[in-house]
């Protein structure tokens, strides 16, 4: 895996970790005030569980990397789990 694709991941993996932290956070009484600080940064959030796998999957078109499904289906998932168990409780 060359390192703008491990770049991706790892920043993927570090904001779905953030916004599932929150969300488990919300749902054991903590207000959403102290977990995200305006709703920029929450609009931010939802916008890099679409964005990042796209930009995922465009960066392994251009790359030799020997499984690119498996890449793409890790975002997909990070994301899903990202806006599900993470934003999705915030909101409610």
């Amino acid at each position: 895996m060359n390192a703008r694709l491990r770049v991706i991941l790892f920043t993927h993996a570090f904001i779905a970790l953030y916004c599932i932290t929150c969300g488990v956070l919300d749902a054991n009484g903590h207000f959403r005030a102290w977990l995200i600080p305006n709703t920029g940064v929450f609009y931010c959030l939802l916008a890099s569980a679409v964005v990042l796998p796209v930009v995922a999957a465009i960066s392994v078109v251009g790359s030799q990397y020997r499984h690119p499904i498996i890449l793409v289906l890790t975002h997909l998932a990070m994301a899903a789990g990202q806006f599900f168990f993470g934003l999705l409780p915030l909101i409610s």
